[in-house]
């Protein structure tokens, strides 16, 4: 999970990056957030994962 996290939030940066680059198109945009919605849930789950492990 963590390595997926980690390829989400790189490609979050670098669509972001375009976007900005670009002028954030509406479809840009969606995939952003969509993105970054998917970013901040696997994050609550390895954090949740970890609380439960203790």
């Amino acid at each position: 999970m963590k390595k997926l996290r980690r390829f989400l939030t790189v490609l979050l940066f670098i669509n972001f990056s375009w976007g900005m680059a670009t002028g954030m198109e509406p479809l840009n945009f969606w995939l952003v957030m969509a993105n970054g919605t998917a970013v901040i849930g696997l994050a609550v789950d390895e954090m949740e994962e970890r609380r439960w492990k203790h």
